[in-house]
């Protein structure tokens, strides 16, 4: 078995290296990659004063929000060491979906089909991303420990809902 994985392993770097020595393959993977660059950013938060010990690499804690209308029903869609998600529904129609991630992962975005602006929830900076066709709101913020997102699904959902919403994240 071993020498099996071995000789496919070989077998691949070879058919790789030699599809990256023909230029026109080089120049499309090449293009592949600038083009998902274009279209995609990433969201990430960093915290400079934190140092590595402090920063958990795990939920140790999962916050979630506590102003969020009484009508709502909370479905906690995962719960994980490394993702907490929560689906706020009304009436059997998903509103609002919350999650909560340890500060190293990476959110990332459309750039493409939406716009992207700053804001704050309480003393954070908050990246809104707004889908220019359906119009939903996805706001991302940090508090230094973890990464939050608030994913606007309904139409009567506003930024200003969404920025109440999080700032209430306890």
């Amino acid at each position: 078995v071993k020498r099996v994985v071995a000789a496919i392993l070989i077998f691949c770097t070879v058919a790789f290296a030699a599809a990256m020595s023909i230029e026109a393959v080089r120049g499309a993977v090449w293009q592949a990659i600038v083009r998902w660059y274009d279209t995609y950013i990433a969201v990430a938060f960093e915290d400079a004063d934190a140092d590595a010990v402090s920063v958990p690499k795990t939920i140790r804690t999962k916050r979630e929000p506590t102003d969020v209308p009484d009508s709502w029903v909370k479905e906690v869609s995962v719960d994980s060491q490394s993702l907490y998600r929560v689906v706020y529904t009304e009436k059997g129609e998903k509103m609002l979906i919350y999650k909560q991630q340890p500060l190293e992962n990476q959110v990332w975005a459309n750039n493409v089909e939406s716009t992207v602006s700053e804001t704050t929830v309480g003393d954070q900076t908050a990246t809104l991303v707004v889908l220019k066709d359906t119009k939903h709101y996805t706001l991302y913020w940090s508090d230094g420990k973890y990464n939050y997102v608030l994913q606007a699904v309904s139409d009567e959902i506003t930024p200003a809902l969404m920025v109440q919403i999080a700032a209430s994240v306890k």
